[in-house]
């Protein structure tokens, strides 16, 4: 049974002091406790690490990486870094749930078989969520999945899960050839011979 100390976030951080601070809030404001919440920041500015300071005494942890990463490297570092069972990837300008740490242990504790699990995304509204949410779940193999995307249902790259174990040997992030786009053939191939666990509700609203 996967506890809320077996995740690890990461936010990628370079130069959006005040998303950051956002972020941070959201992930802080979880309905459990416990989990490891770090920033990678890339390459920071100023007042990005300022904004760190100020968090570190609330248990966020900071790694400074001296170059700029883009979002693929900073998944590439992340690879590296992760320890804990399972790795939450998260962007600097996205905000989550009050509940959506405590969806996603409900997805990786009551599925067997899955890889990864991940949000659909909701539009940004700049207002607090409201809805208590529901965990209504699309359980998808990897051509499943790749339909689900191709067709046009909502999912949220930044704030995806994974099991460590199988994120540490998924093919990294090919930005040469796939550029932005990159995070779709990455989940996928994340995906492999599992399974994908997709909440239906959005608990991820991201920034357009």
């Amino acid at each position: 049974m996967y506890q809320a100390q077996d995740i690890e976030v990461f936010i990628f951080a370079h130069d959006r002091a005040a998303f950051l601070r956002e972020a941070l809030d959201c992930y802080l404001a979880q309905t459990v406790t416990g989990f490891r919440l770090v920033v990678l920041a890339n390459a920071p500015a100023a007042d990005v690490l300022q904004v760190t300071q100020e968090y570190a005494a609330r248990g966020v942890e900071t790694i400074c990486e001296p170059a700029p990463l883009n979002v693929h490297g900073c998944v590439r570092r992340c690879q590296e870094l992760a320890s804990r069972a399972i790795t939450v990837l998260a962007h600097d300008d996205d905000w989550v749930h009050p509940a959506y740490v405590e969806n996603l242990l409900k997805c990786y504790n009551q599925i067997p078989g899955i890889y990864l699990a991940l949000s659909a995304m909701g539009e940004w509204d700049e207002k607090p969520f409201s809805a208590p949410g529901h965990s209504r779940v699309f359980l998808l193999n990897q051509s499943e999945l790749s339909a689900y995307i191709f067709i046009g249902e909502s999912f949220a790259f930044s704030s995806s899960s994974y099991k460590t174990e199988i994120l540490k040997h998924a093919p990294a992030p090919d930005f040469a050839r796939y550029g932005k786009v990159n995070d779709v053939p990455f989940m996928l191939g994340v995906c492999g011979g599992g399974r994908a666990a997709v909440l239906a509700f959005p608990f991820v609203k991201g920034r357009t």
